[in-house]
């Protein structure tokens, strides 16, 4: 939880979006890319 404050805070995330290419289909997204990287984040964080 603490994590996640920290990347809500600092706007890490949506620093490193526009510096990222997404290539994937737009008709097969589910999830955006600021998500996806979030939980990525946090899913390392545990281990």
């Amino acid at each position: 939880m603490v994590l996640r404050q920290i990347m809500t805070r600092s706007g890490i995330i949506e620093l490193m979006v526009p510096q990222l290419t997404d290539p994937r289909r737009w008709e097969d997204v589910v999830h955006d890319l600021p998500s996806l990287i979030r939980t990525s984040v946090l899913l390392g964080a545990q281990v």
